[in-house]
């Protein structure tokens, strides 16, 4: 359930349907599935590897915690702002928003 191409990530960036607060911004493209994929970029502008790896995880839990609120047949790309702050509840809600504003 990730996006892992490099075209499926060009595709989500080029995609129109989009939105962002002050964690994240959320990038989706129709997938053709019956089911939401995840892909996840985190620059190195938020951390050392250990601190991109702790946000990458968290973003994972929420997506998998909410998969299935969330809207299906599309690629869900997050793109991680620097600094922002890592809390899991936080980060599901921010997601779930996001992709409902996004499809408006």
């Amino acid at each position: 359930m990730r996006v892992k191409l490099k075209r499926d990530f060009q595709r989500l960036h080029a995609s129109r349907k989009r939105a962002s607060d002050a964690l994240f911004s959320v990038h989706l493209a129709d997938n053709g599935l019956d089911h939401p994929r995840l892909g996840l970029i985190v620059s190195k502008k938020c951390g050392n590897a250990v601190a991109r790896n702790r946000i990458k995880r968290i973003v994972r839990e929420a997506f998998r915690l909410s998969q299935y609120e969330l809207p299906s047949g599309y690629d869900i790309g997050v793109y991680w702002r620097p600094g922002a702050p890592v809390e899991l509840e936080e980060v599901r809600k921010a997601l779930l928003e996001l992709c409902r504003k996004s499809l408006m």
